[in-house]
């Protein structure tokens, strides 16, 4: 009897050993069955990512190859089957080919797709931009500067109407730092002068104007341009005392004397062609030219037969074209930084020329007054010969 006992205690203590081992199993089967329930939902939020229409593929490949006819086709099947992403393509068309043409990486394909993008759909802002700086690429113009001002005034987004202003500042204050530090008073004053039509209220650039016709002594401009603005702002201010000084220093003159001669005056021959004067000049200190004097030419002008000749390594700067004063009306003309002009003993550094076609013209060019008025100068008529002397200071 103690033996059936015995067994039958082991018997029900391995039995509740096994259902507590089961039990403990089903609890973690339970578990697993959970999370994995917990996992397929979320897996079914999770939403595949959407694979793109096949005719924006073929689109983007055409693009790609700058194929424009097809590119341009399924473009238009786009727009009529899928339009939402119509604007999407196009954007991501305009950010590939500007930031080719910011990199200097742009080419005669991507000039040539915008052309062919802009007869299909020839108001569209981006490739008008896109349009415009290819232009300056090729020809930097103040025409830029205007044309990025007109397309400014068109119904845009916010993003590329900052894009173009920002444009416009860095081309604006580009073009005037240039023509500033090469003393292109004249060059710098017509280009404002257009400008201004363009942003009559840009106290800025009123002021570079004002400051182009100080630099000039056409102070009768000059006020005609202060009059608009505050009297106590600083540069106006300058601009006056300026004029103010060159007064002062009039009025201590006496008329009656004779003027200061510098010292080290330099003669240099002069060729007679009827009433005009020829002188040879410097270019780069290498290569000469047969320059006309012309005290009514305010900057320098070379013919582009000389300047076509010029060696390689006397080429010059390009600062950009430029609509250029001459006696048949404004003509748009290159203008470059040279290093030097010599005439004589004496030279002018960092100087602006322009270049212009001068057919039948009796000299390579004209010796204008960006060079002329840094010396004292005279012609003696009677032994053909420019006097050049150093500014008494």
């Amino acid at each position: 009897m103690r033996i059936l006992l015995l067994a039958l205690s082991a018997l029900l203590a391995l039995s509740a050993a096994v259902n507590s081992y089961l039990y403990a199993e089903l609890e973690l089967l339970k578990a697993q069955l959970s999370a994995s329930k917990n996992t397929d939902k979320n897996a079914i939020k999770v939403k595949p990512e959407r694979q793109p229409h096949p005719l924006v593929i073929a689109a983007n490949y055409a693009f790609n190859q700058r194929d424009a006819d097809n590119a341009l086709l399924n473009l238009s099947l786009i727009e009529n089957t899928l339009p939402e992403m119509l604007e999407v393509t196009k954007n991501q068309w305009f950010e590939e080919i500007k930031t080719h043409l910011y990199q200097h990486t742009a080419t005669q394909k991507d000039n040539v797709f915008v052309e062919e993008f802009l007869k299909a759909y020839p108001y569209d802002p981006y490739f008008l931009y896109l349009e415009i700086e290819f232009a300056h690429l090729k020809n930097a113009s103040t025409e830029t500067l205007l044309d990025l001002y007109h397309l400014k005034r068109s119904p845009m987004r916010a993003d590329l109407k900052g894009l173009i202003t920002q444009r416009i500042a860095d081309i604006y204050r580009d073009r005037t730092d240039k023509l500033k530090r090469l003393e292109a008073w004249d060059i710098l004053a017509i280009m404002l002068e257009s400008l201004l039509n363009m942003a009559p209220n840009d106290t800025n650039m009123m002021l570079d104007l004002a400051h182009a016709y100080a630099m000039q002594r056409a102070f009768d401009l000059m006020e005609g341009v202060l009059i608009y603005l505050p009297k106590d702002h600083e540069r106006v201010i300058a601009l006056r005392e300026f004029q103010s000084s060159l007064s002062q220093e009039k009025t201590q003159n006496n008329p009656h004397d004779e003027p200061e001669i510098a010292s080290h005056p330099s003669a240099v021959a002069l060729k007679k062609v009827n009433s005009h004067y020829i002188v040879n000049a410097l270019l780069n200190e290498r290569f000469n030219a047969h320059l006309m004097i012309d005290t009514g030419a305010s900057t320098t002008v070379v013919s582009q037969q000389v300047f076509d000749a010029l060696p390689s390594d006397v080429k010059p700067e390009f600062i950009g074209n430029y609509n250029i004063s001459t006696a048949n009306g404004l003509v748009q003309s290159p203008v470059y930084q040279f290093n030097q002009l010599s005439v004589g003993d004496f030279y002018v550094k960092n100087i602006a020329i322009v270049v212009m076609p001068l057919e039948h013209f009796s000299a390579d060019g004209l010796l204008g007054m960006n060079f002329l008025r840094a010396f004292r100068f005279e012609i003696d008529q009677g032994k053909s010969e420019l006097i050049l002397s150093p500014l008494a200071r």
